[in-house]
């Protein structure tokens, strides 16, 4: 039995065979539909995590690399929130302190997010952005983390912008 299943997978191999199962791949290597942007995550400061778009926006931050601290009244959801991201809450107690200790000790780039109503605003210190985004609007938190990425590493897209950007086709 052994001779034969030799001799069929021989005849088979001398054929040519069936073509293996190949993935399809862009000619840079990733699968098509997919969008890449490569950039160097920083600090980030979330005021009031408790806004409605806030908790999906430290989870998708925290996710992408990004050092996440936040705060918000409520303590219980703010240590579950947390330990589910993997980003850091401060008690509204301390957060005051704690936040203008670590904007002093750290010499990197730092991100503050604040949301009130439907707007948005993410700011460095010496730029903002502001965005307004209505209740229900598609890709809310997809926009803000865009942003964020955007907003921190601004200097090293202007200097060499298509270094940092890799592009390949969306699809929708």
């Amino acid at each position: 039995m052994a001779d034969n299943y030799l001799e069929k997978k021989m005849e088979e191999h001398r054929r040519g065979g069936a073509p293996s199962y190949r993935p399809r791949l862009t000619p840079r290597g990733t699968r098509p539909g997919e969008w890449l942007v490569k950039f160097t995550p920083c600090e980030v400061f979330i005021a009031d995590a408790g806004a409605p778009l806030m908790p999906e926006v430290i989870g998708e931050l925290a996710g992408a690399g990004f050092r996440v601290t936040f705060s918000m009244a409520d303590t219980r959801l703010g240590a579950l929130l947390a330990q589910r991201s993997g980003a850091r809450f401060l008690p509204p107690s301390v957060c005051t302190d704690e936040a203008s200790a670590c904007s002093a000790a750290t010499s990197g780039q730092r991100l503050v997010i604040s949301s009130c109503g439907e707007t948005v605003e993410i700011s460095d210190g010496s730029r903002a952005a502001r965005l307004l985004l209505p209740d229900g609007a598609p890709d809310a938190v997809k926009t803000v983390v865009w942003e964020a990425i955007m907003l921190a590493n601004f200097n090293r897209f202007s200097e060499k912008m298509l270094r940092n950007i890799k592009i390949e086709r969306v699809s929708l």
